[in-house]
């Protein structure tokens, strides 16, 4: 991590805009906005995380403290980086159940594609989009549970709302402890 300029003895934040299917990716233009008001709140750097590199994610965040390392953490590291870290802000995606797993905060940027499953037994706040109506399921369990999701006063996943929360979570976010930063910064630049 040190060899992509990320400083291991300052906290970081991880972005995971990654996504499986396209109905749950968040637009860029909204995460590079809600990037650049998180920035100018806390003094943190970001890490960004996937499978795939998104380079029009990487060019819109690159007056901020961003730092790449999508494709190329395995999914060992990617356990012992979220574990590591205060916060992830991601998509409803897989690496939220690994901060789950790993008691570490999230703000979940929430598609509206089966919104009945939600956190997780850690400190966390959901905030949700609506999609197409054509990458909507045709399931209609899932479609019965979007009709009743989109009647409740949601709170919307804008670039506003997602810098606001996420610095409130980081703010509050259970650091290990001071000794664990220690560990953080002989861990990280082995990497």
């Amino acid at each position: 991590m040190t060899a992509a300029g990320l400083d291991p003895e300052k906290p970081w934040i991880i972005l995971h805009p990654d996504v499986s299917e396209e109905k749950r990716l968040y637009p860029v233009a909204e995460w590079a906005a809600a990037v650049g008001k998180l920035s100018a709140m806390l003094n943190s750097q970001f890490v960004l995380t996937g499978l795939q590199p998104n380079e029009a994610l990487v060019q819109a965040l690159e007056s901020y403290p961003v730092y790449s390392l999508t494709g190329q953490l395995d999914i060992y590291e990617l356990i012992t980086l979220v574990s590591h870290t205060r916060l992830v802000i991601a998509v409803n995606t897989g690496i939220i159940h690994i901060a789950a797993a790993t008691d570490t905060s999230v703000l979940v940027i929430y598609a509206l594609t089966n919104p009945q499953h939600t956190p997780w037994n850690v400190h966390s706040k959901v905030l949700y989009f609506d999609i197409p109506e054509k990458l909507r399921s045709s399931n209609e369990v899932v479609r019965y549970a979007y009709h009743i999701s989109a009647q409740k006063m949601l709170p919307p996943a804008t670039p506003e709302s997602i810098a606001i929360s996420a610095a409130a979570l980081f703010e509050q976010a259970d650091v290990h402890s001071s000794s664990v930063h220690g560990h953080n910064a002989a861990l990280l630049s082995n990497q």
